[in-house]
């Protein structure tokens, strides 16, 4: 779903234009915003195509942040970050977010408001799955074995996700969180806080 140009979103499927109208409209009216009669507009498709793929504006949006979080998810297939260390897994999967964030700033931002909303709430269940459930698996062992500190998950999500979520928010915003020191000094500074 990065799309460059007015002639690509044209070659896209139905689906794969609900899906960027939603983001775009998300992006400037926020999720309560994003309604079927936009999405239709955004999109060019008429609200019958919407309801023909959807049945509510909700089941877009679920849509939507179940693909975005599998393709973010994806990024950790090749490489893992699982099988370094505790810190130097936490510190590769603050800069691959990071870098996901800078070439995928629309979803980065969807994703955000989605996980602060109630839609978030609904589809917990995502969570417990694949990369996420190896990682509470390895944080587990990393605590047993007294090298992580023993902090709940959503603590640990903020420490680290959420940090490279804000210093995405600044980069996009034309600020340079890394001028007078780099990426991986930052990196460290912030997953050394999950030591013991």
């Amino acid at each position: 779903m990065n799309i460059q140009s007015i002639s690509e979103v044209r070659s896209l499927n139905k689906k794969e234009k609900i899906f960027v109208a939603t983001i775009e409209i998300v992006k400037e009216d926020g999720l309560e915003g994003a309604t079927i009669s936009k999405i239709s507009k955004l999109a060019k498709v008429s609200p019958g195509i919407i309801y023909h793929y959807f049945n509510t504006k909700d089941e877009i949006i679920h849509s939507i942040a179940v693909e975005i979080r599998e393709e973010f998810l994806s990024i950790y297939d090749e490489d893992s970050p699982l099988v370094l260390p505790i810190f130097d897994c936490y510190k590769q999967i603050w800069i691959r977010m990071y870098h996901y964030g800078i070439k995928e700033p629309e979803k980065m931002l969807f994703m955000e408001q989605y996980r602060n909303s109630s839609y978030e709430k609904a589809a917990e269940t995502i969570q417990n799955t694949g990369f996420l459930k190896k990682l509470h698996e390895k944080n587990r062992d990393a605590i047993s074995k007294g090298h992580m500190k023993n902090l709940p998950m959503l603590a640990i999500y903020a420490m680290t996700i959420g940090t490279a979520i804000e210093f995405v928010k600044l980069t996009i915003n034309g600020l340079k969180p890394f001028e007078k020191c780099s990426m991986e000094e930052v990196a460290d500074s912030i997953c050394s806080g999950l030591l013991k």
